[in-house]
């Protein structure tokens, strides 16, 4: 039996020997070099491809001309790649060269690009702190301009509305980064700083993004250190059509609240309590009447500033929108209007715009463009509106049993009398007017 086993064995080793050198010898037969090209749509080739044999780690990476070598056998799959293309697989056939054409994939979706500087880049490619906004969210509450749009809606931006209608509103990004300067932002139109938006319409603007830290320094030097606002605008739709849009509201405002101040019976307590007369300033009794001729006596009269000097403000705007465009140009242009009146007397804004951005493919490497914005505001301001002695501290500290008109006196106002008290209030409706 050991004899016939040993007789057997031997075949068998032999056999299997063979098998195994058959098998190397395909494997080693069927992995071959192949060589390619990768192009673009236009035909351009592209440099820096990355090829990779799809399931091991053999790879290559494509020259200036777009040229690679790479090992692989009949049946396996490459699978080339580049920032900016769709990535694309081709099966190894029988022959050595391949030819593939990448196709640039779309990058438009805001979720996933945002823009920085003066370029875009993948949101998970930055590393600075950057918050955005589209045009659908700016819109949903009416606004006269961008920072009143942003107010509570961007974490690390504060906007404080000085509430004058067309004033620029203060915009602070993570604090306040200057104690001698200004810590106002950097705004960024398409590609342009700027530094006033109080005349631009926020119907425009197509996206905003905010970026918050000091990285923003890195792109705009110094003048980005408090932080930029990045504004792009709106550009026409490449789908063959013309596009028409018209958007239109009007609101009114007023002071919802006002100081509880005294009235005319309140005062005179106040002025027996002070002083122990009711002499009110400008006469040397009460029953006076409040001018030569009238029959009303300041006794009688029981005015209330506030009421006198805030009023309600209406608010409108209209801006109309179109724009359309193909493969080879697009354009858009918008026309708007804007009119505000400001809750105290004579002051207000009114704003006209017009806007054109178009762009032209005249070849493969050049594109025409340009971006124009004309804009004419009118702002009429409360020309007392600071220091101690403001219209709002008249309003506050003037007496009731005062009028607001006198016809007997220069302008037809009343007033109190200086030459008893140098630090009496003026008739703040006689200052706006």
């Amino acid at each position: 039996m050991s004899k016939l086993t040993a007789r057997l064995a031997a075949p068998a080793k032999l056999f299997f020997s063979v098998c195994f050198l058959f098998f190397f010898s395909v494997s080693l037969f069927a992995q071959r070099t192949i060589t390619g090209r990768v192009t673009d749509a236009n035909g351009a080739p592209l440099n820096g491809v990355s090829v990779v044999v799809k399931g091991t780690s053999r790879g290559s990476t494509s020259n200036g001309v777009g040229a690679f070598t790479i090992s692989a056998s009949t049946g396996e799959t490459l699978e080339l790649s580049m920032v900016g293309f769709t990535t694309r697989s081709v099966a190894v056939g029988q022959g050595n060269d391949v030819s593939v054409q990448l196709e640039a994939s779309d990058v438009t979706n805001i979720d996933e690009v945002v823009v920085i500087g003066y370029g875009t880049q993948s949101r998970r490619n930055v590393t600075g702190a950057i918050s955005s906004i589209n045009n659908k969210t700016l819109n949903e509450i009416p606004a006269a301009n961008l920072g009143t749009s942003l107010q509570g809606r961007m974490a690390g931006v504060s906007v404080v509305n000085t509430g004058t209608p067309g004033s620029q509103p203060i915009v602070r990004i993570r604090g306040i980064g200057s104690i001698s300067f200004s810590s106002d932002p950097l705004y960024v139109i398409d590609g342009i700083p700027t530094g006033n938006i109080s005349s631009f319409d926020i119907n425009d603007i197509e996206t905003v993004d905010v970026l918050k830290d000091a990285s923003a320094a890195a792109i705009y030097g110094s003048r980005g250190s408090n932080g930029v606002i990045i504004i792009t605008t709106k550009k026409g739709k490449r789908d063959g059509k013309i596009h028409v849009g018209v958007n239109s509201y009007y609101g009114t405002q007023w002071v919802s609240e006002r100081l509880d101040l005294l009235d005319r019976e309140g005062f005179m307590k106040y002025a027996l309590a002070y002083r122990g007369s009711q002499i009110p300033r400008l006469s040397t009794n009460i029953n006076d009447p409040i001018y030569t001729g009238a029959t009303q006596t300041y006794g009688q009269t029981n005015t209330d500033w506030q009421e006198e000097y805030f009023r309600n403000g209406p608010m409108a705007q209209t801006s109309i929108d179109v724009n359309g465009g193909n493969q080879v140009s697009r354009f858009s242009a918008s026309a708007g209007y804007f009119d505000q009146k400001g809750t105290a007397p004579n002051v207000a804004f009114k704003r006209y715009n017009f806007r054109l951005n178009s762009e032209h493919n005249i070849s493969k490497v050049f594109t025409f463009g340009q971006s124009l914005v004309v804009s004419n505001s009118i702002q009429r301001g409360d020309a007392n509106a600071g220091g101690t002695r403001s219209n709002l501290v008249n309003v506050i500290r003037m007496m009731p049993h005062i009028p607001v008109h006198d016809p007997t006196s220069i302008g037809g106002y009343r007033g109190v009398n200086s030459g008893l008290d140098g630090g009496d209030p003026t008739n703040p409706i006689k200052m706006l007017n």
